[in-house]
């Protein structure tokens, strides 16, 4: 759960360091790659920044999906580690001998 906001870091900072991610996150021919949009409103700016796929003239916004992966598989991995650990029989139960051995 830790490797969260390292990803999410990675994802809005430098996304092409997330390239093992192309293959499930961007469609066929396309590169991972960052967008940054500013837009001013009353005064104030605002810059976001964007994970999309781009092939050289089209560009496919693929922010939430990658927040998705970068996200939701280190929270899947530390939960199935918890139940891993959880349901794993302790060395006490391992060493004890069977009654009537």
């Amino acid at each position: 759960m830790l490797l969260c906001p390292v990803l999410f870091g990675l994802g809005t900072f430098a996304p092409q360091a997330l390239g093992f991610l192309e293959p499930v996150g961007c469609p066929p021919g396309m590169r991972l790659d960052r967008v940054t949009e500013t837009e001013s409103y009353m005064g104030e700016t605002a810059i976001t920044l964007d994970a999309a796929c781009a092939d050289g003239r089209d560009r496919v916004d693929v922010t939430n999906r990658m927040s998705v992966f970068v996200c939701g598989l280190p929270v899947v991995g530390g939960v199935l580690f918890v139940v891993y650990v959880w349901f794993k029989p302790s060395k006490k139960e391992q060493e004890s001998p069977h009654p009537g051995a």
